[in-house]
């Protein structure tokens, strides 16, 4: 680490201790841990060269451009070569992504996340976009995907076609693919290997490959949780009295199942069963996304003020979209949270 601090930076071998010391106490005072200090001179070890005006200079041109204490501390922890950039490079970058159409709350994140985005100018940026169509996304398509995951700008072509590939190696078409990182543009950075992995546990399970696509488009999280977690609510789902079958059933429908906490799917399984609604939790496994106050709440306003029993047959009216609801009852869902609390 000493060689590689010297090597990015010889004038270190010049300091005194004493000079050394009030460096990296300087950095310390802007908000910085001292790990973080560590950490951000291994990076970029020219941060010791510099005086805490230019220091304090490069954190008020970020709070210039709308950034708060937080997410400047984020990205110059994360690229501390920020500290090196000119009040001009920095407008001028910002500038530039919104002379592209992004939004300003948008490039504010797309920093945060990957300050490296900072680096690439206009013309660099909108290279890398065109490149990145060539794997069958538009342009709109890359620059949304991009806010949320902008490390796609930072990796090489062959890549994130690579990425792409192995899931078509899994089973999966083109077309299927793009969809999964259109949704969660994040599985871009997952290892391939530890992607595989997932599907292969999943197939283990009992689901099919089609299965699996649909799981893991629907809830593209799932590449992401832990196949522990994964079997425990799978498992969980049959202590309620659901077959294997029956469990893949009702997760294919709604994969997020297994992005929800047990006890609360728990507790509306029983109190749909309670209402003689039970019938729903495989054949229409979506309502489970209601929460379970809002499903008491819109029962027992169709039971006390409309004397309605909902069956198979009506029973669609108890999960009409708020607004809806709203225009239809005259009762927002505050109102009626309030009105019918569980």
């Amino acid at each position: 680490e000493v060689i590689s601090i010297l090597k990015d930076c010889p004038q270190v071998i010049s300091f005194k201790k004493e000079t050394l010391n009030d460096k990296i106490k300087c950095i310390v005072n802007l908000g910085f841990k001292l790990d973080e200090v560590k950490n951000m001179i291994l990076k970029f070890s020219r941060i010791l060269t510099y005086g805490n005006d230019r220091l304090m200079r490069v954190i008020k041109d970020f709070k210039a451009l709308g950034f708060n204490k937080n997410s400047i501390h984020t990205i110059l922890c994360r690229s501390p070569k920020m500290f090196g950039y000119s009040t001009e490079r920095i407008e001028n970058r910002m500038i530039e992504l919104l002379n592209m159409g992004y939004e300003e709350n948008e490039v504010r994140k797309m920093y945060v996340s990957e300050p490296t985005v900072i680096e690439y100018d206009e013309k660099v940026l909108s290279e890398k976009i065109h490149n990145i169509t060539t794997l069958g996304f538009t342009s709109e398509e890359v620059m949304k995907m991009g806010i949320s995951a902008p490390s796609i700008f930072t990796y090489k072509l062959s890549n994130l076609n690579s990425k792409i590939i192995n899931l078509v190696n899994n089973g999966y078409s083109l077309v299927q693919a793009r969809k999964l990182f259109l949704s969660n543009p994040l599985i871009f950075n997952r290892n391939e290997e530890l992607i595989t992995s997932k599907i292969n546990e999943l197939l283990k399970m009992g689901y099919t490959i089609d299965e699996v696509i649909k799981l893991t488009i629907g809830c593209n999280s799932i590449l992401s949780y832990d196949i522990v977690k994964i079997i425990r609510i799978y498992n969980n789902l049959k202590t309620l009295g659901y077959t294997d079958e029956e469990v893949i059933k009702m997760t294919v429908k709604l994969p997020s199942l297994y992005g929800y906490k047990f006890d609360s799917t728990k507790a509306k399984i029983e109190y749909l069963k309670s209402i003689q609604l039970g019938f729903l939790i495989l054949e229409d496994t979506k309502r489970l996304m209601m929460s379970l106050d809002l499903m008491y709440a819109r029962y027992e306003f169709f039971k006390r003020e409309q004397n309605k029993i909902l069956n198979r047959d009506n029973y669609t009216v108890m999960f009409q979209g708020n607004k809806q609801f709203e225009t239809t009852h005259g009762l927002s869902k505050e109102k009626l949270l309030k009105k019918y609390p569980r």
